[in-house]
């Protein structure tokens, strides 16, 4: 009995400033961006934004339709609050997280 052995897909491009897991079964990655809105203090308590999709081995990420969609992910730590200008920035980050998604997944 032979089995095929797993290959690596090689030279798939990432979208701009993306980086990935590592592939799946050579099947799959997971695909992921963070932003992090720069705030005084520990920025490890600063909010960040957080977008991840699945990308085939011919390049295309994946619209939802047939895996997990692509997902913004919002993550806030700390105890304290955002200013008025901080909460727009970071809404602000949302959108652009959210319509850089769509270009992702645009064919």
């Amino acid at each position: 009995m032979t089995t095929n052995p797993i290959t690596e897909p090689l030279n798939v491009p990432l979208p701009a400033g993306a980086r990935a897991d590592l592939w799946q079964r050579g099947q799959y990655r997971v695909i992921f961006k963070d932003r992090q809105l720069k705030l005084e203090g520990d920025p490890l308590e600063s909010p960040s934004v957080c977008i991840t999709a699945v990308q085939w081995p011919d390049g295309a990420v994946d619209d939802g339709s047939t895996e997990e969609g692509p997902e913004v992910h919002i993550h806030v730590c700390g105890d304290d609050g955002l200013s008025p200008a901080q909460a727009r920035e970071l809404a602000a980050m949302i959108v652009e997280a959210a319509d850089e998604l769509d270009g992702w997944t645009a064919r």
